[in-house]
């Protein structure tokens, strides 16, 4: 499924773009993992913007890559960890930042996480049947929103995966 999906956004020129607010995006792809959040008592925690983020997107996709960052961090935490997903303005671009307190990505593999069938050492160990799509997709999805991801981690400590969106104001991108 991931190599199909890959391949579609590849494919594609263009994505059918409308007008939609991310945290409404953000609340309910973080819904539907709370049961698998719940499986390995993970605090999944929201902290979104007060007032609505209003993006243009294609919610389906958007929701797939946020869904896939939401996933892994689920995934990549220990028992009894928590994951915290907060949005924000920050001047014209909506803020997106999923974060962990995981295994970590060391500072080696971080360059590469982005890269198509790219798997870091400590993924490879914990999970060895993994594609190595997931985040190539998100970075895809991201990019074709005129958007930019941005990844801070450490080992043993957590991983911070930031997104920024351009926000939309009547109808257009606001300047930056």
């Amino acid at each position: 499924n991931d190599m199909l999906t890959l391949s579609r956004l590849e494919s594609l020129s263009e994505f059918t773009m409308h007008r939609v607010n991310l945290n409404d995006v953000v609340s309910e792809i973080a819904q539907d993992r709370l049961a698998l959040a719940a499986r390995k008592n993970i605090a999944l925690r929201e902290s979104l913007a007060p007032q609505p983020l209003s993006i243009l997107a294609d919610r389906d996709d958007l929701g797939r890559a946020i869904g896939n960052l939401i996933d892994n961090a689920i995934h990549y935490t220990p028992v009894d960890g928590h994951i915290e997903i907060e949005s924000q303005a920050e001047g014209m671009e909506a803020i997106l930042q999923v974060r962990d307190n995981g295994i970590g990505i060391s500072e080696s593999d971080l360059a590469n996480i982005f890269e198509r069938f790219y798997r870091g050492e400590n993924g490879r160990e914990l999970d060895p049947g993994g594609t190595g799509l997931g985040l190539a997709i998100v970075r895809r999805v991201v990019e074709a929103h005129h958007g930019r991801i941005d990844v801070s981690s450490s080992l043993g400590v957590g991983t911070t995966f930031r997104i920024s969106l351009p926000l939309v104001r009547n109808g257009a991108y606001a300047h930056r």
